[in-house]
């Protein structure tokens, strides 16, 4: 009872044409969506229900919860679920860049810093080697992570004191300070989003399920079609990338 009218409210909601009356719909969804968990909390359906009305009342990060556990009950899974994790997820997203897009070059490079700091010296190089940036002369660990820092937040190139430097820095600097330098955080996730989907566009179902699995993305038994597992495998390099932001 409490997931069917649940699921009313949320169509009432959207129906509604008084933009200011549609969260009180959402509302109600939504405390039908929390009565049903309690009385079923191992029904995937009323997750879904609960998720979708916390996603409409822009609740992004408790609709993942949701959607995640209904993914969790529901046997083989459900692609649908999964694009409404991968929707919110780019709403958080969508938040977080604007938020940075707020701070200066400097503030940036030092969230990166204490981001990349988190990483181990393989993950790092591994990071690296992604994209395609010189670390021959790279020893420690902080290195590694400042030529990711200037990769992704680039300050200003200094001329080259010594040719280690140069080759691990001045071509780097020549190729991204150029474009960058005149972009907001959000327009360079914009950039990530679109090298990664350019990556990915030549995957198969079945590279992409196998990738996706990797990561955990989804159960081996799942079977979400190649679109789904493409936005799936994406959301997670960008999921990596402003993880690197948490303080």
């Amino acid at each position: 009872f409490f997931s069917n009218r649940s699921a009313a409210y949320v169509e009432v909601g959207l129906a509604e044409p008084d933009l200011a009356k549609r969260p009180g719909w959402f509302s109600k969804a939504l405390a039908d969506g929390e009565q049903a968990t309690q009385l079923k909390p191992d029904w995937w359906k009323s997750w879904s229900r609960r998720g979708k009305a916390e996603y409409e009342l822009g609740r992004l990060e408790d609709c993942i919860v949701s959607y995640q556990k209904a993914l969790s009950l529901k046997p083989g899974g459900d692609p649908h679920f999964e694009a409404m994790i991968v929707n919110a997820r780019q709403g958080l997203n969508d938040c977080t860049a604007a938020d940075m897009a707020k701070l200066s070059p400097e503030q940036l490079q030092e969230k990166l810093r204490t981001g990349y700091g988190k990483l181990s010296l393989e993950e790092l190089q591994e990071e690296c080697k992604k994209s395609k940036l010189t670390t021959k002369k790279c020893k420690r660990k902080e290195d590694y992570v400042e030529i990711l820092v200037q990769a992704d937040c680039p300050s200003q190139p200094k001329k080259p004191t010594s040719k280690a430097v140069c080759h691990c820095f001045g071509s780097l600097y020549n190729k991204v300070v150029p474009a960058a330098s005149q972009q907001t955080e959000g327009e360079r996730l914009l950039h990530r989003r679109q090298r990664l989907a350019k990556k990915y566009s030549g995957y198969s179902a079945k590279q992409l399920h196998k990738k996706a699995n990797q990561h955990g993305l989804i159960d081996e038994q799942a079977d979400p079609d190649r679109d789904a597992l493409f936005a799936l495998v994406i959301q997670h390099e960008i999921d990596r990338y402003q993880s690197r932001w948490d303080p």
